[in-house]
């Protein structure tokens, strides 16, 4: 079974994004079949389903509510806004299960130029 689905290129920069099927079910513990942004988290998906270590995992599990205070409302308060968390995980290192919460950038996202540094 291929785990790629309706395969498009869309968006400023044409990333990829699609349906992801994961080879290992019982692995994945999400709501319907996950739905990649891009190739990294294309990559991360494949990684998550096929390696021995991971238990389990999950795509933008939950939402994180958080205050944007460069955009105030009319009663000068910042506008709430949600952050999805890419993915978490649990994955196993020897008798030790640990839980993780992932994020996946490219280089330029998290890369800051000579110009920009403190």
């Amino acid at each position: 079974m291929n785990p790629l689905n309706n395969l498009k290129k869309a968006g400023k920069y044409q990333s990829l994004h699609g349906t992801y099927t994961p080879l290992n079910l019982t692995k994945y513990k999400g709501k319907g079949l996950p739905q990649f942004k891009s190739k990294l988290e294309l990559k991360m998906m494949a990684y998550l389903d096929k390696s021995d270590a991971v238990i389990e995992w999950n795509y933008e599990p939950f939402a994180i509510r958080y205050e944007d205070k460069s955009v105030l409302d009319a009663n000068n308060r910042g506008v709430i806004r949600k952050y999805y968390v890419d993915f978490t995980a649990s994955i196993k290192t020897g008798p030790v299960i640990k839980r993780y919460w992932l994020e996946v950038k490219s280089i330029n996202e998290v890369s800051r130029s000579k110009s920009t540094r403190l």
